[in-house]
């Protein structure tokens, strides 16, 4: 057995040696150039090992924050420190201290007329959606129609009445501003309903500088974090 393990690791150690000595002779850059050549895939491998193992170390020792609220702004007029400061307002508001949850307002815009982008960000939205991603969007006129069209926001009528029960002033602000769509009910009927706000006038997106005014928050049709996106729109209205 000894003597059978000895034949299998001479060649080995007689290629290390060989190896060892055409390096030997060879300058720095020659050295870089041909461990490259040779072992090039061998390095990539491990460095991409590493890369996956630093990853789920970090992921492991430094978790991302869970979404208590995922806000997808398709309307175009609008800068990242605006979108970003609206967030950190509503986190303040819905984040308990301590809790490793945030609030993402993400700037999405697209143009409904470029038919080519227009695709890629419907499969994008759609998969987002499936994924119960999303709980809230801000659209202007041509995506609240498209939108609509294609199911993705729930009717308001029940989030109506909750507000009314937690905050009668900030209903009475909100009842002027309902914006109404066609929604599939089944398959062979439709109903006129609450399907969207209009926020252009919202006193905390005007404390924070939003200047765009035509513009609508609408409910994704399966959201989860209902209670959270109850009191957002309670927050974009006191």
């Amino acid at each position: 057995m000894e003597n059978t393990k000895s034949m299998v690791n001479a060649p080995l150690k007689e290629k290390y040696h060989n190896e060892k000595a055409k390096l030997k002779q060879m300058t720095f850059k020659e050295k870089v150039a041909y461990i490259w050549e040779y072992y090039k895939y061998i390095i990539i491998g491990f460095a991409v090992a590493i890369l996956i193992i630093a990853s789920l170390l970090n992921s492991f020792i430094n978790p991302k924050p869970t979404h208590v609220l995922y806000i997808m702004w398709n309307s175009g007029f609008v800068t990242m420190e605006q979108t970003d400061n609206l967030a950190s307002v509503l986190e303040r508001q819905l984040v308990e201290d301590g809790n490793n949850e945030d609030v993402v307002v993400s700037h999405f815009p697209f143009n409904i007329s470029d038919a080519q982008s227009m695709v890629v960000e419907v499969q994008r939205t759609a998969a987002m959606i499936a994924a119960r991603m999303i709980d809230m969007f801000v659209v202007n006129t041509d995506l609240f129609e498209f939108y609509t069209a294609s199911g993705y926001f729930m009717p308001l009528e029940s989030v109506l009445e909750d507000i009314r029960e937690r905050n009668p002033a900030v209903y009475s602000r909100i009842e002027e501003h309902l914006v109404y769509g066609r929604f599939q009910v089944d398959e062979t009927s439709q109903e006129e309903r609450v399907l969207g706000i209009h926020i252009g006038k919202s006193p905390l997106l005007m404390r924070l500088g939003f200047v765009e005014q035509n513009i609508f928050i609408c409910v994704a049709l399966n959201t989860d974090r209902i209670d959270n996106v109850i009191e957002a729109i309670i927050l974009l209205f006191e």
